[in-house]
């Protein structure tokens, strides 16, 4: 085997492996290291393996599988830095779309998401810099209404 296909193949082993083992190292979705997993390393090597074979699971599911296991994944660390820390506010804010899709959020206008907890009867919603709204007056019950909205 020539050296050039023997230095190709081993690139592309290594973006194959890099790829799946993000999602793994990285709290799922985001740019912020997992550092529960990289702690727990030390005692459970195979952790990697694990987590990246669920990832490669929901891969086979199409992007709502995904965004399922990323759930999941944020869902996780978020509990196990809550039960470490005592505290709720353990991810930094999101800085980009991505972070908030992986964080359950969603685009309902320009930089404006929301994300809906039914359970918890909670709605959450992020109004972004680049937010316009247009002010709208409506009839409701036969009264007049204005409202906000986001464009």
């Amino acid at each position: 085997m020539s050296r050039k296909l023997k230095i190709i193949i081993i690139i592309l082993i290594a973006v194959v492996t890099s790829l799946l083992v993000a999602n793994t190292v990285f709290i799922a979705g985001t740019p912020y290291i997992n550092r529960s997993l990289i702690a727990e390393l030390r005692f459970n090597p195979t952790i990697i393996a694990t987590n990246t074979t669920d990832y490669l699971a929901s891969i086979t599911k199409g992007k709502d599988g995904i965004r399922a296991y990323q759930q999941r994944r944020i869902d996780s660390y978020v509990a196990q830095r809550i039960d470490s820390q005592g505290s709720n506010n353990v991810l930094p804010p999101p800085i980009n779309p991505a972070d908030f899709v992986a964080r359950g959020f969603v685009p309902i206008a320009r930089d404006t998401y929301e994300k809906i907890n039914v359970s918890a009867k909670v709605v959450e919603m992020y109004y972004g810099s680049k937010s316009k709204f247009k002010q709208i007056s409506a009839q409701f019950n036969g009264k007049d209404v204005e409202a906000w909205v986001a464009l």
